[in-house]
């Protein structure tokens, strides 16, 4: 685990200073949303089964926020809700990638789990303010009985 962590930090020092230019033949790029917030909506499949969800975003600059609900479908219905921090990696105009890092909890008809959240993900924002995704997260489970540790999301967020 402490391999993952250390490779995730130096891959994302190593990248963002190949982010770091802002103009391109002295016009501005679209790097990131200079808006503050956002909604959206996601579907994914965890180890357990399918899973939808809502999301709202909370932006300053590269730095990302994100607080999600999840309902789990399996053989009963679960709920989860968990708060993520990414920050925000612009490869080319629109197109981002991003670690993540957040704290998550679950619970289901006799199911609890609260965990630390580890991903990363890829997103396109579009210039009218919409925007697509894709990320992963693997579980690090503090509390957990029959929890799920990895769930792939994919979703749209509008931004505000």
């Amino acid at each position: 685990m402490k391999k993952i962590i250390v490779l995730l930090a130096v891959a994302l020092i190593g990248v963002s200073s190949l982010s770091a230019q802002t103009t391109v033949e002295g016009q501005k790029v679209h790097k990131t949303s200079n808006k503050f917030g956002a909604m959206g909506g996601h579907i994914g499949y965890a180890f357990l089964g399918p899973t939808v969800g809502l999301h709202g975003d909370f932006c300053a600059n590269n730095f990302r926020g994100r607080a999600g609900f999840d309902v789990f479908i399996d053989k009963a219905v679960c709920l989860g809700f968990d708060l993520g921090f990414h920050y925000l990696i612009n490869l080319v105009d629109g197109l981002n990638i991003y670690p993540i890092i957040g704290a998550s909890i679950g619970f289901g008809n006799m199911d609890f789990h609260l965990g630390l959240d580890l991903g990363a993900g890829i997103e396109y924002n579009f210039r009218n303010g919409w925007g697509i995704f894709a990320d992963g997260k693997y579980n690090v489970g503090f509390i957990v009985f029959d929890a799920a540790p990895y769930r792939s999301y994919i979703g749209v967020t509008k931004r505000f």
